[in-house]
């Protein structure tokens, strides 16, 4: 993680102590909604787009007691314990670093769209965000959680089988179903047969 990422999210720190190796009941049935990995896709910092190439490949982790980073490397890169409280609308989430620099805190607002979730915060010095959008001295970051999206339904317009992969067009059929058999053609239908009521026509007699 290069050195201008991590004052992108240098709010964050080592979460440590008692309460991060085993955080209370209810912190967990707080933070349930968040747990799970996410990566980040866009980020903004004082009004401005975060470039891509700051971001890619970035993970970020939830816990009931901590949120960490990892890198595109998988090298950790931020750290921090946080406290949520979902009585406001949009929750409001505080957090507290320990590393890079001990004390620093950060107030926040998150919410959470399908498997999206958006979280906006002001650095020391700045105001607390009151909207989703930047203003000077406030970072946002849009994340994407892994697990949700793996688990979403797919469109396709092919049968899977259970346990295998695309075969072909839908047939509508349950796996394990023959094919419907199809019907015996009628007598009228079949080659050579005269339909019935048609006049016999009448046999030529040999001339004299």
């Amino acid at each position: 993680m290069t050195k201008s990422m991590l004052t992108l999210l240098g709010v964050a720190g080592l979460a440590a102590g008692a309460w991060a190796a085993d955080p209370p009941a209810d912190a967990k049935a707080i933070a349930a909604p968040l747990e799970g990995g996410y990566t980040i896709v866009s980020g903004e910092r004082d009004g401005k787009a975060i470039p891509e190439e700051r971001i890619k490949g970035s993970v970020v982790r939830f816990t009931a007691a901590a949120i960490t980073g990892t890198d595109k490397d998988k090298k950790e890169f931020f750290a921090c314990t946080f406290t949520l409280d979902k009585d406001k609308s949009p929750w409001v989430i505080r957090m507290k670093s320990t590393a890079p620099k001990a004390g620093d805190e950060a107030v926040g607002l998150i919410k959470i769209e399908g498997d999206t979730l958006t979280l906006i915060y002001a650095l020391p010095g700045g105001d607390a965000p009151t909207e989703f959008k930047t203003k000077d001295k406030q970072h946002l970051f849009v994340l994407k959680n892994q697990n949700k999206a793996a688990d979403s339904p797919r469109t396709s317009n092919k049968f899977v089988p259970e346990g295998g992969s695309p075969t072909g067009p839908a047939t509508g059929r349950t796996p394990g179903t023959p094919p419907p058999l199809k019907p015996e053609p009628a007598d009228s239908d079949r080659p050579g047969r005269v339909p019935p009521g048609t006049p016999t026509p009448p046999v030529p007699q040999p001339q004299r």
